[in-house]
């Protein structure tokens, strides 16, 4: 699995020009599964982009010392399987590391579920759409979590 977190001040999803989901300050979540991917993936991952510290005590520090849960934060989720791409023969990415469609909506939505479960103030996009993501950086503060094959929890 691979998380392109990136902190906000705020983000929007739109599908043939209709607003799908927005939020304000927090964090808009690039997300993207392998086949081997479960729910203790999601749970490191959720865990992870829950506890991260990457907001700041208050306006005038740049010290990272919150959470999205400490500041009350918002989070956009956005499926993206070209995070999985293969660039390395050739010009055109190969997603073979990527889940297969099918499975990768069933994982998005368990991904989806166990993260609204845990902090409710989420959104999503529109899976399997052609989206059109907007947001105005927040630093820009961007952080990749990944975990795959032979990593361990």
């Amino acid at each position: 699995m691979v998380v392109v977190v990136q902190r906000v001040f705020n983000a929007k999803v739109g599908v043939s020009e209709k607003i799908v989901s927005e939020i304000s300050k927090g964090l808009l979540c690039y997300v993207s599964y392998r086949s081997s991917d479960d729910e203790n993936v999601f749970r490191w991952i959720i865990h992870k982009i829950l506890n991260l510290r990457i907001f700041p005590n208050d306006e005038t520090s740049d010290r990272f010392d919150l959470s999205v849960k400490d500041v009350h934060g918002e989070i956009l989720v956005i499926s993206n399987f070209t995070l999985h791409a293969n660039c390395k023969k050739g010009l055109r990415p190969d997603f073979i590391q990527a889940s297969s469609p099918i499975l990768a909506r069933e994982q998005h939505q368990q991904f989806l579920t166990m993260l609204s479960t845990q902090y409710p103030l989420c959104k999503d996009g529109q899976f399997g759409a052609l989206m059109n993501v907007s947001s105005i950086n927040y630093g820009p503060v961007t952080i990749i979590l990944s975990y795959g094959e032979g990593d361990s929890i």
